[in-house]
This record gives C-alpha cells, structure tokens and sequence, in this order.
C-alpha cells in the first residue's frame, strides 16, 4: 500500500500500462457488455413489473397482495 502521491514517472508508466490492455481488454469484452445489458434488462422486466398498487404494498413491507 503506498501512501502519499505517485512519482510522474510511475504514473505514466501505470497509465501506459493501462492504455494498452484496457484497448484489448474493450476489443473484447464489447459484445459481452452489450449482451449482459440485454439480459440485465429483460431480467428486470421480468421480476420488476409493477404498477402503483404492487409498489405500494411492496413499500409498505406486506408479503401478500389482498
């Protein structure tokens, strides 16, 4: 754990280190992300569709609907 500020030279080196496998790491992981998304969002259509009633029973902490 270093404490205190990074000399400039290490923090260019960090940086360029960075740079570099970050560019190859996004080349990659661009269709993952857009995948993950898609499924992220379908998820919470699926388990979050509620409309003002169902939200405020949920609010309101009872666990069955009237």
């Amino acid at each position: 754990i270093r404490f205190g500020r990074i000399p400039q030279s290490e923090k260019q080196r960090l940086k360029a280190e960075q740079d570099v496998s970050g560019k190859e790491e996004h080349k990659s992981q661009q269709p993952d992300t857009k995948s993950l998304a898609r499924q992220m969002h379908e998820a919470y259509l699926k388990h979050f569709h509620m409309n003002k009633a169902k939200a405020r029973v949920f609010l309101m902490g009872k666990t069955s609907t009237p």
